[in-house]
Formats: structure tokens, sequence, C-alpha cells
């Protein structure tokens, strides 16, 4: 797996502000453009260089839960209606 000690010092820190931040998608962009990896690849980097901060990462389906969720509702309310 790639780690991201190939970033310079400048993108690396740019790196951790956007994870503290909350910023985990930007963070992925910017280290597979700097590094020149694939998705996953970057992902993973990502997500390892988060776990070494102690930041903790969330995978997305729980948001994917809420929205089909709301949806669900939003469809219910309107046939009901």
């Amino acid at each position: 797996m790639e780690d991201l000690s190939r970033l310079s010092e400048d993108s690396r820190r740019a790196v951790e502000e956007m994870l503290r931040g909350g910023r985990k998608i930007a963070a992925i962009k910017r280290v597979r453009r700097e590094l020149d990896l694939d998705l996953r690849d970057a992902k993973e980097a990502v997500e390892a260089h988060m776990s070494a901060l102690g930041i903790e990462h969330r995978s997305s389906s729980g948001c994917l839960l809420v929205i089909l969720a709301l949806g669900t509702g939003l469809l219910l309310g309107i046939a009901a209606g």
C-alpha cells in the first residue's frame, strides 16, 4: 500500500488539514493527483494516514441510508397527500 511519504511537506500538511476539516474526498483527490494513484490506492493511503493521525473515517453507507430513508419518506408523503 502507498503511503503519503512521497508527498511534499506542504502537500502533506494540506492533506492533513483537509482531513481534520472533514474533507476526505478533497484529500483523496489531491493525493491521486500528486502521487498519480488510482482511486482505490489513494483512498486506502488517505484512510491509513487518517488512522495514523487518530482521525476516524466512516464509510459513506450510513449517509446513503439516511438519504434513502428521507427520499422514501418524501415519496410516501407525496403519494399519501
